[in-house]
């Protein structure tokens, strides 16, 4: 497993992909945990609903029979990654370590993992659970997420294990489309949060206009 190779300081070099539309999504993440828990390195873990949903053979077997459950199912991992809850018969009696970017669209979420990351207390580290929580939107999509977010960690001034970020896809348009597609379909709700996305807007260019005026 490479991120026992290359995990094995205080912070994480090789993160792997939970697609949160799998049915077998959480019992996945779990079981990773419970290796890094035994082989003693730091998790790296990017958390998705899902980018391949249309690519995935006997896809009704294996995905969340709707977009609720699969809601369900991030959520709990999130709860899972974030509140640092020792596994069922303690199985591993070492904490297990973690650093965590949720790439997510859906604000919900976001606001859902912020506020418990910042409900626990900063000591649990040292225990066990996450040490390290950044989210990610992808480039030219849920910029007024992404914005609420910067303005929020900025007002929260300095605190260690929070970021965000803003991604894009590399390599050739056969290599990407299908990505690309994915997160088209996701964000078909993008209209509706068109008039929230250009009020943010139009507040930081008169933020930026009252820089430059001063």
């Amino acid at each position: 497993m490479t991120m026992a190779a290359f995990n094995i300081s205080d912070s994480a070099l090789v993160f792997n992909t939970y697609q949160m539309y799998l049915k077998s999504g959480f019992d996945t993440l779990k079981s990773h945990l419970q290796i890094a828990q035994a082989r003693n390195f730091v998790s790296g873990i990017k958390l998705v609903r899902g980018a391949y949903i249309y690519v995935e053979p006997k896809r009704a077997s294996i995905i969340h029979d709707n977009k609720v459950d699969c809601d369900n199912a991030y959520d709990a991992a999130v709860e899972l990654l974030l509140r640092g809850k020792q596994f069922e018969g303690n199985e591993y009696p070492k904490p297990w370590t973690a650093e965590v970017m949720l790439a997510t669209h859906n604000m919900n979420s976001v606001e859902k993992a912020l506020n418990i990351y910042i409900q626990q207390d900063m000591s649990r580290t040292s225990i066990t659970g996450t040490q390290k929580l950044v989210f990610a939107q992808l480039m030219g999509m849920a910029d007024e997420i992404t914005m609420k977010l910067a303005s929020r960690l900025q007002a929260m001034g300095e605190k260690s294990g929070l970021g965000v970020y803003k991604y894009t896809v590399w390599g050739s348009l056969e290599d990407c489309l299908l990505y690309m597609l994915r997160r088209a379909e996701e964000n078909q709700d993008a209209a509706a949060r068109s008039r929230v996305t250009a009020v943010l807007m139009l507040k930081e260019i008169g933020t930026r206009l009252r820089f430059w005026r001063s």
